[in-house]
């Protein structure tokens, strides 16, 4: 560990590089001096300097690349003339295309290499992050409080972390507002203006009363900015602030306007780049949906509203890929009512690679992954399928995806505050959605990365080179009139079932014919869980609890009086089989021993206290509900 007296930029990069940074490129190879650069080094090839201060200060000596030891020494000396106690880091130059600046409530992006430090074209996004991966110790280990993450990326790349520094708290938002202030003169900054020059006058313009910058284009986690709040002068980047007008520090409430700007901005060809067989797509879209309510309580921007409309579009995208994905393993004598049979099968008739059928569907427009969901959805519920391919669950999935299509059609169609919220919802359901082998969309993201989303997603959101794609690129825009309208499957309304009213079990199970009802929309305190059942009649409830990290597990013996094993019992058989343990696999990939059943666990306390089970008698959706004994 370094000593406290080593400047706080390089600590921060040290102890950066020790750490691990999900979806990002990490810290590029570096090298720091301190006292003097050694009489043997000698430049290569150019590098990039970033002079470092003593004390963590917003703006400093301009980092810049040097190409020559006479450019190095010339950049060594004024660092010192300016902080005598500061020093210098040296990394390979990268091609810049864009740069964030990730804090605790958002994050601000920009294009090039200095776009959101300076202010220049950045767009600021009020995303959260908590950063669960940096542990207090690593933090203190770094000399920071409060993270703010840079990051550096190359086009079509994930970002380098180049900075791990401490800064203010900010509130989330674009503007800066202290407190109630009458306008007597407006500052208007460039994103030229020199650093240390800036700070200076911000010290003087804190006693100044009335003053206000302005800022067009800035962030507030800009250099600029963060001098702002440092001294407490108000600091405006959404509006041109006038002088005798009355600034207020309100909420933002989105207008109608604002949502038809976020329904032209859905794309009706969503950007989907698929490096080989991954993509960061996915979890990107999740950051956003898990951000919409500090979007909705925050003034928006052009970055807002394509990331929006984007995200909703993609996990459409995604989650047509997927299912018709499934459709290649669909049985022989069904495969004509499969209209896109030549993306999914070879002249042999052989079904082909999962992610090569990914690039046969890439690049179709939203309107028709609407109208493949519903044709999917079709074949899942009606075809007989067999092991572990298709089926119910993948038909379940596909319905919740269709809900998320039609609720972004009726969006685009007619923007208003409910029925992005309603967009939304769907998008959120999916996090939940599951199949035969697990959930989804995970063939384009693990648990793992829906966690970050999850835990930072404005983290996501500045480490992903996706997104200077959809914030600065230019993309066709879907009108309603190019989205087909799909029918929905219709579904009754949730009528629970008590677990332990066992006659009550076995006359919903019996009633093969009867549209039972199916539950939807999670609570916040249901997780995923599953259910593992043996041949030693032996039941474990499993639930994953992403907020806390950790397992929970719950046992129980199905040869009791059980009215929970009832109904595993139930579900394995397709019948009622009263304290029977399960005598064959429904799903022939399953090994000799064991039988997963999907769950939604209800955790209280800590402690799973109601568990939910979905399944198909008769073509209908039935969950059930009920407290854990």
């Amino acid at each position: 560990m370094l000593t406290k007296t080593v400047p706080q930029k390089i600590r921060g990069l040290v102890v950066a590089a020790e750490s691990n940074w999900p979806m990002g490129e990490g810290v590029p190879e570096f090298t720091y001096f301190l006292e003097r650069i050694p009489e043997n080094f000698h430049l290569s090839r150019p590098v990039f300097a970033r002079p470092a201060p003593a004390r963590p200060r917003h703006g400093f000596v301009e980092s810049r690349v040097v190409e020559t030891r006479q450019d190095l020494l010339a950049l060594f000396e004024r660092v010192k003339e300016v902080d005598p106690e500061g020093g210098l880091i040296l990394m390979r130059p990268l091609r810049a295309h864009w740069n964030s600046i990730i804090t605790p409530t958002g994050v601000a992006v920009g294009p090039g290499h200095d776009g959101a430090t300076s202010g220049k074209g950045a767009y600021t996004i009020p995303a959260p992050s908590s950063f669960s991966w940096l542990s207090k110790e690593t933090l203190a280990d770094a000399g920071v409080t409060t993270p703010y993450i840079e990051v550096v990326g190359e086009k079509g790349r994930g970002g380098h972390i180049v900075q791990l520094r401490d800064g203010p708290s900010l509130a989330p938002g674009q503007d800066y507002i202290p407190r109630e202030v009458r306008v007597e003169k407006v500052i208007l900054l460039r994103g030229d203006e020199d650093l240390l020059d800036w700070e200076r006058a911000c010290s003087l313009l804190r006693d100044e009363e009335g003053a206000v910058v302005y800022h067009p284009g800035g962030a507030v986690s800009s250099h600029y900015g963060v001098h702002c709040v440092l001294n407490g002068i108000p600091y405006i980047t959404s509006f041109e602030p006038k002088v005798g007008s009355r600034l207020k520090p309100t909420a933002y409430h989105w207008t109608r306007r604002d949502f038809r700007e976020v329904a032209e901005r859905v794309p009706l060809y969503p950007y989907f780049p698929l490096d080989g067989r991954r993509t960061y797509s996915v979890p990107l879209a999740f950051a956003v949906v898990h951000s919409l309510g500090a979007f909705l309580a925050s003034p928006p921007n052009e970055a807002v509203y394509r990331l929006i409309g984007w995200a909703l579009a993609v996990l459409v995208k995604a989650s047509a890929m997927a299912s018709l994905g499934e459709l290649r393993y669909i049985p022989s004598e069904y495969r004509h009512e499969v209209p896109w049979g030549e993306l999914l099968w070879d002249e042999e008739e052989e079904a082909i690679d999962r992610f090569d059928c990914y690039d046969n569907l890439g690049d179709w427009s939203l309107s028709e992954y609407g109208e493949a969901l519903g044709i999917a959805y079709r074949l899942f519920t009606e075809v007989p399928w067999s092991g572990p391919y298709g089926g119910k669950p993948w038909a379940e999935s596909t319905r919740l995806a269709l809900r998320l299509y039609q609720a972004l059609r009726d969006f685009v169609e007619h923007p208003t505050r409910a029925r992005l919220r309603k967009a939304g919802e769907a998008a959120n359901q999916l996090v939940h959605a599951t199949h035969n082998n697990g959930w989804y969309l995970n063939k384009f993201a693990d648990q793992t990365l829906l966690d970050v989303s999850s835990d930072s997603p404005g983290y996501v959101i500045g480490v992903r080179g996706e997104v200077a794609a959809i914030v600065y690129d230019p993309f066709v825009g879907a009108k309603a009139s190019d989205l087909t309208k799909v029918r929905l499957p219709r579904i009754a309304e949730k009528t629970p079932v008590d677990l332990r009213d066992e006659e009550a079990v076995r006359r919903l199970l019996k009633k093969e014919k009867a549209k039972l009802p199916y539950t939807e929309a999670p609570k916040e305190n249901v997780f995923p869980g599953q259910v593992t059942l043996d041949f030693n009649d032996h039941a474990h409830l499993q639930v994953r609890m992403p907020r806390v990290n950790r397992d929970y597990g719950f046992a129980f013996d199905i040869r009791r009086e059980n009215p929970l094993a009832l109904l595993l019992a139930a579900y394995w058989h397709g019948e009622v089989a009263k304290g029977t343990p399960p005598t064959r696999s429904l799903n022939s990939s399953d090994s000799e021993s064991l039988r997963y059943f999907p769950l939604e666990v209800e955790v209280v306390g800590g402690k799973p206290k109601a568990v939910g089970i979905s399944g198909v008698w008769g073509g209908v959706w039935v969950a059930i509900k009920g407290h854990v004994a």
